[in-house]
C-alpha cells in the first residue's frame, strides 16, 4: 500500500499536466486546421490532413521538450529533500536567470505551469496514507478511527492500550509536495513542536480510557534535552513531555509521561509512535522506550 501510494502521488501530477498540455495543444491544432486550404474540386485526404496538422502543430508546440522537462523535474523530486518546495524554488530561479520561455504565447506560461504543478501536489496530499500497524504482541487496537482527522493532509490513527496501562498511538500522515523521506521526520517534528498536535493526540488517547477525569484537565509540559535518538542504527527525531493533571488542591501534578518518535517514509508519508506511560518519571528506567519503538519499527 505504501509503495502504491508513493507511485500514485508521483504519477498523477505528471499525468495531469501532460493532459492539460495536450488539451491546450488540441486547441492549437484546431487553429492550424482552419488555416489549411483544401481545394474544393479535390477529395480531401484525411491522412494527409492529419499529417499536416501534426507536423505544423509540433513545429509550434515543443511537446517533447515539455514532457522531458516535466519528467526530469518529477524524477528529481525522489532525490531532493523537501520535494517540490525546493524544486520549485530552484526552477523559478533558473527560469528567471535564463529568461526561459519554453511554452509559446497562447499556451500555459512558466508561472502558470509551476503553479499548476504545485496545486496538483497539494491536492494529492489528501490521498490516503497506509494503515497504521503494530507488532502482534500489542494485540488489536481499541480504536482505528479518528473522527477529528482533517481531510487535508490525509492522516489516519490507531490506538492500543496495554495491560500495564500504557497507551500506544500510531499516526500516519502525508506531507504535501514531498516524496523523499530525508528530512521529512525532522520537518514534522518541528511543526508539531509549534502546534497543538501533541495535546490533541494526548486527548485522543485519554478519550479511549474510562472517563473518570475530563480530558480538558490534562496538559503537557515539554521536557528539554536530546531531540533525537538512535534506534537500530537509525537516528530518529523524538520529543518528550510530562502529562500534568489539574487537581483542586495540588494544582498541576505529573501523572504520566509522553514520548513521540518520528519516522519518514517514501512518498511523503510520516509515521509517528506516541507512547503515554503512567507514573512520575516513568521513562527514567527506559528513557527512549527502546523495546516498544524497536518492535514498532520492525513490525
Amino acid at each position: 500500500m505504501l509503495i502504491l501510494s508513493a507511485l500514485l502521488v508521483w504519477l498523477l501530477p505528471l499525468a495531469g499536466l501532460i493532459t492539460l498540455f495536450l488539451w491546450q495543444a488540441q486547441k492549437e491544432f484546431s487553429a492550424v486546421d482552419s488555416e489549411i486550404e483544401i481545394e474544393a474540386d479535390s477529395e480531401p485526404d484525411s491522412s494527409a490532413i492529419l499529417h499536416k496538422l501534426v507536423q505544423r502543430g509540433l513545429e509550434q508546440i515543443p511537446l517533447r521538450q515539455f514532457v522531458s522537462a516535466l519528467l526530469a523535474f518529477q524524477l528529481l523530486l525522489w532525490f531532493v529533500p523537501s520535494g517540490i518546495w525546493v524544486g520549485l524554488l530552484v526552477l523559478i530561479l533558473y527560469c528567471a536567470a535564463k529568461k526561459l520561455q519554453p511554452l509559446r504565447a497562447g499556451l500555459v506560461d512558466n508561472a502558470a505551469l509551476l503553479a499548476l504543478l504545485l496545486v496538483f501536489h497539494l491536492l494529492l496530499a489528501s490521498f490516503p496514507v497506509s494503515s497504521p500497524a503494530g507488532p502482534s504482541e500489542w494485540g488489536e487496537p481499541i480504536s482505528t478511527e479518528n473522527e477529528e482527522a482533517a481531510l487535508w493532509p490525509a492522516t489516519t490513527q490507531h490506538v492500543w492500550v496495554r495491560p500495564d496501562g500504557q497507551i500506544l498511538i500510531v499516526t500516519h500522515g502525508r506531507l504535501p509536495g514531498i516524496l523523499n523521506p530525508a528530512g521529512a521526520a525532522e520537518l514534522t517534528h518541528a511543526w508539531v513542536a509549534g502546534s497543538a498536535a501533541e495535546e490533541q493526540r494526548l486527548e485522543q488517547g485519554l478519550e479511549r480510557l474510562p472517563g473518570w477525569v475530563p480530558t480538558s484537565k490534562f496538559s503537557l509540559r515539554q521536557v528539554g534535552g536530546e531531540q533525537e535518538h538512535t534506534y537500530g542504527g537509525e537516528s530518529l527525531p523524538v520529543s518528550r513531555s510530562e502529562v500534568l493533571l489539574q487537581l483542586p488542591v495540588l494544582g498541576e501534578t505529573e501523572v504520566a509521561e509522553l514520548l513521540t518518535v518520528y519516522y519518514g517514509a517514501w512518498g511523503g508519508e510520516v509515521q509517528l509512535l506516541t507512547i503515554i506511560r503512567p507514573g512520575v518519571d516513568s521513562f527514567d528506567s527506559d528513557s527512549w522506550a527502546e523495546e516498544e519503538v524497536s518492535a514498532w519499527l520492525n513490525g
